[in-house]
């Protein structure tokens, strides 16, 4: 009998159900931080994702339409694409507390942390930390330069393995 892809029912795919099999499977250090980098940071630069007035830097840039790939920014267009094209401040907001709150969960895991404080100041320090909020008054931009931040993470965890 042969399966047809079409026979796959999209429950089987629930977000939510994916997203608690992969909360379940961290460890509380791990939790911690996430939780705390991704709440702590998002509150403290809300102001700026919420009273953001573009600048002559950011006004050409609410739509993207200028080169990525032929400047060096690669992913450019795989971030700008989460965004449908257009700069949301709130909303690449979120992508950077997401960004930042893995990179913390995954500093945890390099370097071992083993005390829910420590974890706790690692997420907040993070995500508070004063280059965080100079890259997000270019909010046109600062959703991929925190991504890259979490790619560097990511690599060093890799070499661990």
């Amino acid at each position: 009998m042969q399966t047809n892809i079409n026979m796959i029912k999209l429950r089987d795919f629930q977000l939510d159900q994916v997203l608690l099999k992969l909360y379940r499977g961290l460890s509380e250090i791990e939790k911690i931080a996430f939780v705390s980098a991704f709440l702590i940071g998002f509150t403290t630069h809300l102001v700026i994702y919420t009273n953001r007035l573009f600048g002559n830097h950011d006004i050409g840039m609410v739509w993207r339409n200028y080169a990525t790939v032929q400047t060096g920014r690669w992913l450019n267009n795989f971030i700008t694409s989460i965004n449908d094209g257009y700069i949301l401040p709130l909303l690449v907001g979120l992508w950077i507390s997401l960004f930042l709150a893995l990179s913390a969960l995954y500093i945890c895991k390099i370097l071992n942390i083993r005390k829910k404080l420590s974890a706790f100041f690692i997420g907040s320090l993070l995500t508070t930390f004063p280059s965080v909020a100079w890259t997000n008054l270019f909010i046109h931009d600062s959703a991929n330069y925190h991504f890259g931040v979490l790619l560097a993470v990511m690599m060093n965890l890799l070499r661990m393995i």
